[in-house]
């Protein structure tokens, strides 16, 4: 069974290079910058804008293949339809952290999102366990800005890095667990 869905992964990989909605994360970064620091632009833009990054950062080596961070129980899955790509960090917290910065320049924005804006699969079932700990869109008020994964930890959700599925430029799963905090 794990074949079948591996090939319907398969399909859902990143960006193709060729595509016009390609962006290097530097570029990525650049563009995050110049519309943080636009003053005529509506707070409400500047939100669905940064909401559209984070999501395309965080799928930038792909959503499902490619993505480098998957639960035990994903590994397992038998249907794609069990797995779900989430946000290490909610998109809450990084969005604003963006806001935040204050100037907003392209090596800040790149800091916040290589440190923050991490992708993994795991399944509904544990999408659910994270919502259900009262994680869905935010970090428990223990944290240290350190540990991304502790939603999961505290949720009992088991991660593992695939090394199969990773691409070059995406740290490590050890190097994300001893992540400094940023700015």
């Amino acid at each position: 069974m794990l074949f079948d869905v591996r090939q319907k992964i398969k399909t859902m990989a990143r960006i193709p290079e060729k595509s016009p909605r390609f962006r290097t994360k530097e570029r990525l970064s650049q563009d995050v910058s110049a519309i943080l620091s636009s003053p005529d632009l509506s707070y409400g833009t500047k939100h669905v804008v940064l909401a559209d990054s984070v999501w395309v950062w965080s799928e930038f080596f792909g959503k499902y293949a490619g993505c480098p961070f998957w639960s035990v129980a994903a590994r397992e899955a038998s249907s794609i339809k069990e797995l779900c790509h989430e946000h290490v960090v909610p998109k809450r917290y990084i969005i604003q952290r963006l806001l935040a910065l204050s100037p907003p320049t392209p090596e800040d924005v790149h800091r916040i999102l290589s440190t923050y804006c991490i992708g993994a699969v795991v399944t509904r079932d544990e999408d659910r366990q994270i919502t259900q700990a009262g994680f869905r869109s935010s970090m428990p008020d223990e944290w240290d800005t350190i540990e991304i994964w502790i939603r999961y930890r505290l949720s009992g959700i088991q991660m593992e890095e695939r090394a199969e599925q990773g691409e070059a430029g995406q740290p490590p799963l050890a190097a994300l667990l001893s992540t400094s905090p940023v700015i």
